[in-house]
């Protein structure tokens, strides 16, 4: 039921330089995402979509989405496997769509106008899927088939689906009382504007972020095309003749990968290992409330903390579970991590670094 708010395309799928469109052409071009993809595989046309085509389409999908869903959940014939269940997992396809690229690209090509649809397209995706998964009548049914599972000649993969369904259901608040339902969706969308107040805070971070460096003698062993995009950077930041790094992995991982400099490597680590926890982009209060709400609406579905809620739903089951497992992994874990540290503190010594 939450299958739009995934995330991930995979690496196959390379972002593209997204723009607005120009004023000639934005009253007669498509929509890329409101037609069928035109395109080997059914990739998404990156080099077609702009900006300006992701609050539309989510907008659309959503009503598509709520339009479906009330159509399956006012059917007044008997709930059957292919009447609810899958026609739940066939509704929704605009927004999957739109969202798979958007959540994509969010996460790998974050900037300023990224993060202003995202502060717009979350809150209603997120306020959408709670509409539906409490939505009465459409639980009615999904329970229905729950409680009679045994006795309807489902198959081992529908049984399995039914019983998902009726599990996604209760862990997003379908048994509660409308009162208590209000007070998830509450939380939900206080998690939603903090996740997005981390995220902002963390572009901003990144951005404001820069490593000079004006001595030449520190660029050894960063391969050449990487400090040419460096001179670039500092031209355009009004540093000529210097190098500026920046913590974007282009710039970062070569710094760590390649550069002779200890020094170098260390400034450039810690930038990273410090992002967003300082003011004014902090995200430690963000994280600290975070946890609360967590903890929060863990307690109102009847969970003892959030772990608790978290892990009932795989394979662990229960916080303790997951412990184990990893107590388990930790001594030889932590043993060879000394072992490790050891090398490289004899290759340290022995270069006549501090």
């Amino acid at each position: 039921m939450n299958k739009f708010l995934t995330a991930a395309l995979g690496a196959v799928l390379l972002p593209a330089a997204l723009s607005f469109p120009t004023e000639m052409n934005a009253q007669t071009r498509q929509n890329p995402f409101m037609v069928p993809y035109e395109t080997p595989f059914g990739i998404p046309p990156f080099d077609k979509i702009t900006y300006d085509d992701y609050l539309p389409a989510i907008e659309k999908g959503i009503a598509d989405k709520k339009a479906e869903i009330e159509a399956i959940a006012n059917n007044p014939a008997t709930p059957t496997f292919d009447n609810t269940i899958l026609a739940m997992e066939k509704s929704g396809a605009l927004l999957e769509k739109v969202m798979l690229v958007f959540g994509a690209l969010d996460e790998t090509d974050n900037n300023e106008h990224m993060l202003a649809i995202s502060e717009k397209a979350y809150p209603m995706v997120s306020a959408a899927s709670d509409e539906i998964m409490m939505n009465d009548k459409l639980f009615k049914r999904v329970k229905y088939l729950y409680d009679n599972r045994d006795k309807l000649n489902l198959d081992g993969p529908q049984k399995r689906a039914v019983e998902l369904s009726y599990k996604s259901f209760t862990r997003n608040g379908a048994l509660l009382s409308a009162e208590k339902k209000e007070e998830l969706k509450n939380l939900n969308n206080e998690l939603t504007q903090l996740f997005l107040s981390f995220n902002k805070n963390l572009l901003a971070s990144t951005n404001k972020f820069e490593l000079v460096v004006t001595d030449p003698s520190e660029l050894k062993g960063i391969p050449a095309g990487i400090v040419s995009t460096a001179a670039e950077e500092a031209a355009k930041r009004g540093k000529q003749g210097q190098w500026v790094f920046t913590l974007h992995a282009p710039s970062r991982l070569p710094v760590l990968k390649y550069a002779d400099s200890r020094s170098l490597r260390e400034k450039m680590y810690n930038g990273y290992m410090n992002l967003a926890s300082e003011a004014p982009y902090d995200n430690r209060p963000v994280i600290g409330n975070i946890v609360k709400a967590r903890s929060k609406k863990a307690r109102l579905l009847g969970f003892n903390d959030f772990a608790s809620y978290m892990t009932d739903n795989v394979m662990a089951k229960t916080p303790e579970a997951a412990r184990n497992l990893l107590l388990q992994i930790w001594s030889p874990t932590k043993d060879k991590v000394a072992e490790e540290v050891s090398e490289m503190q004899a290759y340290i010594d022995e270069s006549g670094e501090k």
